[in-house]
């Protein structure tokens, strides 16, 4: 106990010298200003390997990782299909276009390749568990959305937009809102009522039954594109995008029976005493 007691009285005597903050900083060492993000506009590639099925995603992966290794480019982020690749600052500009058919012939076609340069923080980030070493790209959504847009076995210039195009774009993503004051829609433009459904003189749609035709864009959380009576709109329509826009026959007045089947007993019955189900 005598060594105990001196191993404190020692611990204290430091303690009073010392200070407090000499012990907090034992625990925590000062930031390393190496650690410190930096600006940059980094040469980007941001290239897609055809996904229909998580055999071809693993193929094309696997393609593209030993293609741009093999070219020197740099692995900043895997994410399922996605590859965000990033070149020296040093290479000459052409060098990217001719990089992304290298990628896209790698896969023997099924993958799509977007490039450019973007502003960015670089270095590393995250907390004291689990750093990153990349880049931070501020509205990354802009050039993800422009590389979904084109066809497999393309590669495209990223071309940045304007400030009134940037605003276009992020007030589209976000939902819109609701006046009360709204102008009322067009009868080819009315959706099917949501339950409870109102009384019969108040809808637009009389028939139950009646089969519309719902265009969804399953991109992101997913949102409508439009509902149209002619089916051959609506394919028109899904086949500009066709990886993205889906057709739903949805007919009118009715619960699809697929969207109840997952539901349990209970709920399906509430469902049914708001509305029919289709046979």
């Amino acid at each position: 106990m005598g060594m105990v007691n001196r191993l404190a009285g020692f611990k204290n005597l430091l303690w009073k010298f010392l200070g407090q903050d000499f012990w907090t900083l034992l625990r925590k060492p000062p930031r390393d200003p190496r650690r410190r993000l930096r600006h940059e506009e980094v040469r980007f590639v941001l290239v897609q390997a055809r996904d229909d099925t998580p055999e071809d995603a693993e193929r094309g992966v696997t393609a593209l990782l030993r293609a741009a290794t093999a070219r020197g480019l740099s692995v900043e982020y895997v994410l399922s299909s996605l590859l965000f690749l990033t070149l020296p600052r040093e290479d000459p500009p052409a060098l990217a276009d001719r990089l992304c058919r290298d990628l896209i012939q790698a896969c023997a076609g099924r993958a799509r390749a977007l490039f450019g340069r973007l502003p960015a923080r670089r270095g590393l980030f995250g907390s004291a568990n689990r750093l990153q070493a990349g880049s931070l790209i501020p509205r990354l959504h802009l050039p993800l959305t422009a590389l979904f847009s084109l066809d497999w076995g393309t590669a495209s210039a990223w071309a940045p937009p304007t400030a009134d195009a940037t605003a276009a774009a992020d007030a589209t993503a976000q939902p819109p809102a609701h006046h009360a004051t709204a102008a009322p829609l067009a009868a080819s433009e009315t959706a099917p009522p949501p339950a409870p459904s109102p009384a019969p003189a108040q809808l637009s749609i009389q028939t139950s039954g009646q089969e519309w035709f719902v265009v969804w864009d399953a991109i992101g959380d997913g949102q409508l594109v439009g509902i149209f009576q002619d089916r051959r709109t609506a394919e028109a329509l899904a086949n500009v995008n066709p990886w993205y826009y889906k057709v739903i026959p949805a007919p009118a007045n009715l619960v699809r029976r697929s969207a109840l089947e997952w539901l349990d007993p209970r709920l399906q019955a509430t469902i049914r005493q708001i509305a029919a189900v289709t046979p």
